[in-house]
């Protein structure tokens, strides 16, 4: 897909400022489409297509988080 090769939770987290502009690119995206397809609805199909292209950024990051939780075994959980 073509909005993985924008930013990957790698780069993200090495160029968190990148992360503002990918966010406008996909929600300025998402406002054009959401007004040209969808006139009635265009509020709730505006995040709804914002949230989408966002998904697979946040599972990566969620992913990479959890493997380096896995591998520092974990000792700096707060009880």
């Amino acid at each position: 897909m073509v909005l993985e090769l924008l930013i990957n939770p790698g780069k993200a987290e090495r160029e968190p400022w990148e992360l503002f502009f990918v966010g406008l690119v996909y929600s300025s995206v998402a406002i054009f489409l959401s007004l040209y397809i969808f006139k009635q609805y265009v509020g709730i199909v505006m995040v709804f297509l914002t949230t989408i292209a966002c998904t697979y950024l946040i599972q990566g990051t969620l992913r990479r988080e959890e493997k380096k939780d896995l591998h520092s075994g974990g000792n700096d959980k707060v009880h």
